[in-house]
């Protein structure tokens, strides 16, 4: 069996960036750019550990972790995995903290990354070393294992969970759209055949919009108004998530120095007044809707949202000949509406007590269920369009 080397760092800034994104593919959250930017603005304590495999001649592999000892640390996978029942679970001493979870901020379907002029042996071999090494290390840190947003195209890390007995929870799945139109109308005429209110709806709050005064458009330079995006996004993480947002106020200007043109900042003006933001990162060709901010109370009923989020995104997606947008985990049915198709995703979890890791696994079953029942079902005509299923 052959071995390649491995070693741990603590910063993405102690690997080379061409080598790092000769990795990463089109999926912007694995890329140098945005780790350097999580590493650089996080308001909150984040323990990284990029575990790095190399040949004789260059890196070959890698994946990054972060270890959450605490709820305000990283990913608060309590919340998750308990739910309602967190406040009883925590009266009783019941924690899946501390945890070593394996997928940067954002990510999904990309936990390990392998260099694609790899052969296919040496890559199998290279997701074998990787787990061995993350299991290894934290094993000996004390920690329990988590890979989150694991995705139906990853089998080979998939096939190795079953076999090390991770236990498994349906995630929530991702929206996403594919872009096959050479223009904004053809779009339309596509959400036409899929749902006949919506088409006409986006209609009216395009012209709603425009009439009101509205003007959305992309922002490349930052400088002078920093405050007022992070005010905005600010205002809607605490509105969702009753928390301050977990980037600082340089977030954007980093974004910019880091990502360059692949970060797309909109923003809305309205009678002079910055009243939205969204952004949307990309790669390549395909582009992720990643936040959005927007003051209601400047924007009253000019549907400023939809324009900014999906209206304006799709029409640049088209212009510059994307092939995909994804659009989160939330609001199934909206955006099955508006063409949107859903990929599984699930969380694997491994402790290294082979008694709690047995005792978590019909708690998974259930949770698995429960999220299965959470997710709104569009009508059955409007979800076999926009998959494709009916003409």
């Amino acid at each position: 069996k052959e071995m390649y080397t491995i070693r741990i760092a603590d910063s993405i800034q102690e690997v080379k960036k061409d080598e790092w994104d000769a990795m990463t593919d089109d999926n912007i959250y694995v890329s140098y750019g945005w780790l350097k930017t999580m590493e650089e603005v996080s308001a909150r304590k984040i323990l990284l550990k990029y575990f790095l495999v190399h040949d004789a001649q260059r890196l070959i592999g890698a994946t990054v972790c972060y270890i959450t000892h605490e709820a305000e640390e990283g990913m608060n996978l309590d919340n998750f995995m308990f739910g309602r029942f967190k406040s009883y679970a925590s009266r009783l001493g019941f924690s899946f903290l501390p945890v070593m979870v394996c997928s940067p901020r954002g990510c999904y379907g990309k936990h390990f990354l392998i260099r694609e002029d790899v052969d296919p042996r040496t890559k199998g071999i290279v997701v074998n070393q990787l787990l061995e090494a993350v299991e290894t290390n934290a094993r000996e840190e004390g920690l329990s294992l988590c890979f989150t947003n694991v995705m139906d195209h990853e089998g080979e890390l998939i096939r190795l969970f079953r076999q090390n007995r991770y236990g498994r929870v349906f995630d929530l799945p991702l929206n996403y759209l594919d872009i096959g139109w050479s223009s904004f109308q053809g779009y339309r005429n596509y959400v036409k055949g899929v749902s006949f209110n919506t088409w006409k709806k986006i209609n009216n709050q395009m012209n709603i919009n425009e009439k009101a005064g509205v003007v959305i458009e992309r922002l490349e330079d930052v400088d002078g108004c920093e405050d007022r995006l992070y005010e905005l996004i600010n205002n809607n993480y605490y509105k969702h998530n009753r928390m301050k947002s977990p980037f600082k106020k340089e977030f954007f200007g980093k974004l910019k120095e880091n990502l360059g043109k692949d970060a797309v900042i909109y923003i809305a003006r309205k009678k002079d007044q910055l009243t939205a933001v969204s952004l949307l990162l990309k790669r390549n060709r395909v582009g992720f809707t990643a936040m959005v901010g927007v003051d209601h109370e400047l924007a009253g009923n000019d549907f400023t949202y939809f324009n900014i989020v999906y209206y304006r995104p799709i029409m640049d997606a088209i212009s510059d000949q994307m092939k995909r947008l994804y659009f989160g985990n939330s609001m199934y049915e909206l955006k099955a509406r508006r063409g949107c198709k859903r990929m599984p995703a699930y969380i694997y979890y491994r402790t290294f007590n082979k008694i709690t890791n047995l005792a978590v696994k019909p708690w998974f079953a259930l949770l698995s269920v429960r999220y299965k029942s959470k997710i709104p079902q569009c009508h059955k005509e409007i979800a076999a369009r926009a998959n494709g299923e009916l003409n």
